[in-house]
């Protein structure tokens, strides 16, 4: 490379890519950003994904692990299987940075960084963290029993308090983030934080194509609907650390003052817990899951809906969801611990964590409201617009790279 400020960065995932969960499409849009401002972008990641198109231009290429076992789980959270897939995924970063020249790895949460550490031991690479959340905060989620959850929980706090600190440089993707991370002891020198950004484009393209199973969906949706259009909309996965019972007690509410009140979740988890939930809160009529199979999809379901839902009380990441509701003009009822950018009576309606007799009077208010509705979305799509745009936040990461290469 000829300029000065354009590098060889490995990009590492260790999870399927792509796909359409959060994480992963900031992992894409990320990747993508870079290799459009210049840099050469090597993306591993794990030996299976979802079909979604990817700008893999020149400079942005893909590497996938080459595992021999049937592995094919797109949920997060810990497997039996998941240290033989990280061995993997070491063992091809160390040879990308052999045969491509790599210059800094760029770790996506936890496990990535785990590789990547083990990396530079032996190639002596500098390893950027890229944090999305505090492992703490969420491990402990994926178990049932108690005693297995408060193992995972002493062990989650243990990482959290030493391995971060092992980085050349962190990134936190919000204010929270960060003063925990230096609490935990990473210096000031070698953290920053960095919100998410998103692709605008996403949001503005065309139906999906006619006879399609997404096609289909959507059709199936218009015929469930029949004109109503006092729809609240959930989309994300359905696990636990995402607060959903309270949405859906929350709703249950709602029906009570607006009886034609409908909600839409769109996910790609299997939906029958809340199914359950649903029925138990007499509200089945009234909640429709869509299968997430396409962004195509998706843009068209979020344009029949008059408000979004975040319900989650995590205070450590930024739920990709809150700017994919922004950028699709739709204004947001959101727990405080998650609302980060949401502004209160601007871009949509803060609620206390926990408070379900809040979330539903927030979540009627802006269904009656569709004037009110329209005018929080159309700010939310702005500030996205103007703060949350791919170029600035490419800048910063590249200032980053600059001062770990050439120190």
């Amino acid at each position: 490379m000829t300029d000065p400020d354009q590098f060889s960065v490995a990009v590492v995932a260790a999870c399927p890519f792509p796909t359409c969960q959060g994480s992963q499409v900031l992992v894409k849009q990320s990747a993508e950003a870079l290799a459009r401002a210049g840099h050469e972008v090597h993306l591993l990641c794990y030996h299976f994904g979802e079909d979604i198109p990817l700008e893999t231009s020149g400079r942005l290429t893909i590497h996938r692990i080459a595992y021999p076992f049937r592995y094919r789980k797109y949920r997060a959270g810990p497997s039996f299987q998941k240290p033989l897939l990280d061995a993997q995924l070491t063992r091809l970063l160390l040879k990308t940075i052999s045969r491509c020249g790599i210059q800094v790895v760029h770790a996506h949460n936890y496990e990535a960084l785990l590789v990547g550490l083990t990396a530079r031991r032996i190639r002596g690479t500098p390893v950027v963290f890229h944090s999305h959340n505090a492992i703490s905060d969420e491990l402990g989620s994926f178990f049932s029993s108690g005693w297995a959850r408060g193992l995972a929980q002493r062990l989650a706090r243990f990482i959290d308090r030493t391995v971060p600190r092992c980085a050349d440089h962190v990134i936190a993707i919000n204010d929270d983030l960060l003063r925990f991370f230096r609490e935990q002891g990473v210096g000031e020198e070698r953290l920053s934080c960095l919100p998410p950004a998103i692709e605008l484009e996403d949001w503005s393209g065309r139906p999906p194509p006619r006879g399609s199973s997404a096609a289909a969906a959507l059709a199936h949706l218009d015929r469930w609907l029949d004109g109503e259009t006092t729809v609240a909309l959930y989309a994300g996965n359905l696990d636990a650390y995402q607060n959903l019972p309270l949405l859906f007690r929350a709703f249950a509410r709602v029906r009570e003052g607006l009886p034609g009140a409908r909600l839409v979740v769109v996910s790609r988890s299997a939906p029958s817990p809340y199914q359950s939930l649903a029925a138990d809160l007499d509200i089945s009529d009234a909640v429709l899951f869509v299968d997430h199979t396409s962004f195509e999809l998706a843009r068209q379901v979020f344009g029949r809906c008059r408000v979004a839902l975040l319900p989650r009380i995590s205070w450590c990441g930024f739920p990709i969801k809150l700017l994919n509701y922004m950028a699709a003009g739709l204004p947001v009822v959101a727990s405080r611990g998650s609302a980060k950018i949401v502004r209160h009576g601007v871009t949509g309606l803060v609620v206390e964590d926990g408070d379900e007799e809040g979330f539903a009077a927030a979540m009627s208010r802006l269904l009656a409201d569709p004037g009110g509705a329209a005018d929080q979305g159309a700010a939310g799509r702005r500030l996205v617009e103007t703060e949350h745009a791919w170029d600035a936040h490419t800048a910063r990461m590249t200032e980053i790279y600059r001062r770990l290469i050439t120190s």
